[in-house]
This record gives C-alpha cells, structure tokens and sequence, in this order.
C-alpha cells in the first residue's frame, strides 16, 4: 500500500524532501512507518525520537494518539504528516 508522508520543520530537513510516498505492507501500523523511516532517513523518525523532541504526528489530519496511538492502522492514501511542536515565550 502507499501512505503519503509529509515533513515540516527539522524532520524536513532530515529527510531531505518535503514530502514522499512510502510502500508499506497492507494493515501495518503507524509505528511500521516511523521505523521504516528511521531506516530511510535516520534515527530522527524512530517514535521515541518523535516523542523525545516534540514532534506531532497527524494521520490524515487527526493526532495519532487520538486515534490508536502508535498502533494505528495505516490505509493504502494516508496521509501522515510530522511536524514539531512550536513553543514561544
């Protein structure tokens, strides 16, 4: 299956592109995604990366934790966007 994966900020610049599309098996989990892309990209996309430095993780514009978190299952067409979270003072 294809899932469209978008980056923003930092990650963009990890990953090199600003967007890409991604074959994964059918019914793999978003946690699937972030490994597959640690290993295309680098350690920057591993989830406890992701969660160590804020990024958010929209699966087909809706939080992954408020869907299944990690274990969300992506659909052939989503779209997962990573972005970091913005914090002012």
């Amino acid at each position: 299956m294809k899932v469209e994966s978008q980056y923003l900020g930092r990650l963009r610049d990890f990953a090199g592109v600003n967007e890409e599309i991604v074959i994964m098996d059918n019914a793999a989990p978003l946690i699937a995604l972030t490994e597959k892309l640690a290993g295309m990209h680098g350690g920057a996309f591993g989830l406890h990366q992701i969660r160590k430095n804020s990024y958010v993780i929209l699966v087909n514009g809706v939080h992954y934790e408020a869907l299944d978190a990690e274990k969300t299952i992506l659909k052939d067409g989503d779209t997962v966007v990573f972005l970091p979270v913005t914090m002012g003072g």
